[in-house]
């Protein structure tokens, strides 16, 4: 399966795509509200989320599929967990910030075996929602050496999209009895 591991990310990632015209990206994209600035934290990604809705192929990711996974980017990698905290995928990354909207190069590190080690690029950004939620959106290619020109998928593109919501860290607290 040709970027398995990208894909298992996607399918791990992100379900159904959130409408255009009710999200906006921080890269000025006609995704939505407004976007999200907060000057006290680093331009980064790194954090806990839950996957809002996830298509491939410009088909949407069954909810079921995808409702229980967390996913965890650090500063250079990116890790989907289950519900039991089993890593179903994993890849390094690096992430150019000037581009608009920011370019992402990943390479597959776990997941399905025939994945590992294969590579995708494409587009990350955050923005908030109409209700001011805070979003990340990242859509990839599973091949070829070209990044998406937009935050969509079509039949046959070999695209993925995911929309990502932050969450606090699930694992704080896992070990005080008193929660």
């Amino acid at each position: 399966m040709r970027m398995i591991s990208i894909s298992s990310l996607a399918v791990a990632l992100l379900v159904a795509l959130c409408p255009a015209s009710s999200t906006r990206a921080d890269d000025g994209q006609a995704l939505g509200d407004k976007p999200v600035q907060d000057p006290s934290s680093p331009k980064t990604y790194a954090g806990f989320y839950k996957i809002v809705s996830a298509e491939r192929d410009g088909d949407p990711i069954p909810q079921e599929r995808i409702a229980s996974h967390v996913v965890r980017i650090t500063q250079d990698m990116i890790v989907v967990l289950d519900a039991e905290e089993n890593e179903l995928y994993s890849c390094t990354y690096t992430l150019d910030l000037d581009a608009r909207p920011h370019r992402i190069d990943m390479k597959s590190t776990g997941g399905p075996s025939d994945a590992v080690g294969q590579t995708s690029r494409g587009i990350m950004t955050r923005g908030t929602n109409e209700n001011d939620e805070p979003f990340v959106m990242l859509c990839y290619n599973l091949i070829g050496d070209e990044y998406p020109e937009e935050f969509r998928t079509r039949a046959q593109s070999e695209t993925n999209l995911f929309v990502l919501h932050p969450i606090p860290d699930p694992t704080e607290g896992k070990d005080d009895p008193s929660r």
